[in-house]
C-alpha cells in the first residue's frame, strides 16, 4: 500500500479499497482529502532502491494511470507516484533517478497533463519514459484517420457525440455512425462499462435514458466472430520500447468480450488456445501482423503502450482501442494458468530493463 504521510497514505489505501469494492464516489473523496495536504506516495520503499522511479499520475479512479505498481513489482525499485496540483513546482518534485508518464494519453485531459509533466520536468536532466515531444492523442474517433490507411489493419469508423447530437439523431430515426448496428459507450469508459450494441433508433432512446453522461463514443459495429465457431476472440497486446508482448486472449460467446466477462477459468479448451497463443506469438501473431503492429509503434511514439484487438475473417488486424493506461497483471492462478506467468515475467523484466536503462541516461535540460 501507499506510504506518504501517515493521515494521507490511510486515505489514499481507503480510496483503492473503496474502488475495488464498486463505491467510486466514495474512492474519489478519499483521494481528494489525500491529496489536499501530501501529493507523492511511495510502494517498496526502502532505505536504498537500486532505482527511484518517479511516476506521474493524474488523480482519477482506479485504472485510469498506467499500472506501473504490477509492472515494477520488485524490491529492486521504489515507485514514488506523485500527483501534480495547480500550484506544483519542479521544487515539489521527490528525489528521483528516472521518470514515467503514467496518465492516459486519449483522456480528455491528456494534452494538459502531458504539458504539465513536461514543465515540471523540463531542467531536471532526467529521463522522462512515456512523454513524447507531441503527443498522438488515440482516442478512438482519431484511429481511423491515423491508421485506417495501413494494409491490414482495420479500425471502427467511430465518432464522438454529444447527448444532444444523439438525442437530435434519434429524433430522425438515424444511426450515429452509418446504419444500424453500432456500438456505443461513453467517453472515457474502458472494461466494457456501459458498452452496448444499439440496433434501432428505440435502442438509442433506451440507452440515453440509463446513462447520464455527456459524451459518447459511437463506432461501426464489426461482427469478429469466427465462422468455425461463431466464438469471439479479442487479444490484448502491450509494446515496450516498441517490442510487442502478448497479454491475454479471451475468447467467449458474446461480442462485448472482455478477460473478466470470458469465463476462461471454466474452459481448459479456451486455456489450450490462449496458451497456443501466448507461446506462438513472436513467431506466428507478429510475423504476420508485422506491418500493423510497426504502424502502430510509429504512429504513437510511446515508450509503453497496449492495444486490444481481434483478427476478422480476411486477417486483418482489427484494433478496437489504444492507450497506455490497459490493466497488466499476473495475478491468475497458477494450476489454471501455467503458461501466463512466464510471458508475463518476461513482459516485467522489458519493462523493468528499459527503466533501469533509462535511469543510467541523463537528458539535456531544455533550452532557456
Amino acid at each position: 500500500m501507499f506510504k506518504g504521510t501517515d493521515t494521507s497514505a490511510a486515505l489514499m489505501d481507503l480510496s483503492i479499497i473503496a474502488q475495488i469494492q464498486g463505491n467510486a464516489a466514495l474512492g474519489q473523496e478519499f483521494q481528494d482529502k489525500a491529496l489536499q495536504s501530501h501529493r507523492s506516495f511511495s510502494i517498496n520503499r526502502q532505505s536504498d532502491p537500486q532505482t527511484r522511479v518517479l511516476v506521474f499520475a493524474e488523480p482519477k479512479a482506479l485504472g485510469n494511470n498506467t499500472p506501473v505498481e504490477f509492472l515494477l513489482d520488485t524490491p529492486a525499485f521504489e515507485v514514488i507516484t506523485f500527483y501534480p496540483g495547480p500550484l506544483s513546482t519542479p521544487a515539489d518534485l521527490p528525489d528521483h533517478d528516472v521518470a514515467f508518464c503514467a496518465g492516459s494519453s486519449e483522456s480528455l485531459t491528456a494534452d494538459a497533463f502531458f504539458d504539465t509533466v513536461r514543465a515540471l520536468t523540463a531542467d531536471t536532466g532526467k529521463t522522462v519514459l512515456n512523454l513524447p515531444p507531441k503527443l498522438i492523442k488515440p482516442e478512438r474517433d482519431a484511429l481511423p484517420v491515423l491508421l485506417g490507411n495501413t494494409p491490414g489493419l482495420h479500425t471502427a469508423k467511430t465518432g464522438l457525440f454529444t447527448r444532444d447530437q444523439l438525442m437530435d439523431l434519434h429524433s430522425h430515426a438515424s444511426a450515429p455512425i452509418g446504419n444500424y448496428p453500432n456500438i456505443i459507450r461513453p467517453h472515457g469508459s474502458h472494461a466494457g462499462l456501459g458498452l452496448e450494441k444499439l440496433t434501432s433508433p428505440a435502442d438509442l432512446e433506451t440507452y440515453l435514458s440509463r446513462h447520464p453522461d455527456a459524451l459518447f463514443f459511437a463506432s461501426e459495429f464489426f461482427d469478429y466472430a469466427s465462422p468455425s465457431d461463431d466464438l469471439f476472440r479479442k487479444q490484448r497486446v502491450v509494446f515496450v520500447d516498441g517490442q510487442p508482448y502478448p497479454v491475454h486472449l479471451a475468447i467467449a460467446t458474446r461480442w462485448d468480450v472482455w478477460y473478466m466477462n470470458a469465463d476462461m477459468e471454466h474452459s481448459q479448451a479456451k486455456r489450450d488456445e490462449e496458451a497456443a497463443f501466448m507461446d506462438g506469438f513472436d513467431n506466428d501473431f507478429c510475423t504476420r501482423h508485422a506491418h500493423a503492429l510497426r504502424k502502430l509503434t510509429d504512429t504513437f511514439g510511446l515508450d509503453y503502450f497496449g492495444i486490444d484487438c481481434a483478427e476478422d475473417t480476411d486477417g486483418n488486424l482489427v484494433v478496437f482501442e489504444v492507450d497506455n493506461v490497459l490493466i497488466v497483471h499476473n495475478m491468475e492462478p497458477l494450476d489454471l494458468f501455467p503458461y501466463k506467468d512466464r510471458h508475463m515475467r518476461r513482459l516485467f523484466t522489458a519493462f523493468q530493463d528499459m527503466v533501469s536503462n533509462a535511469a543510467t541516461t541523463a537528458t539535456p535540460a531544455d533550452p532557456l
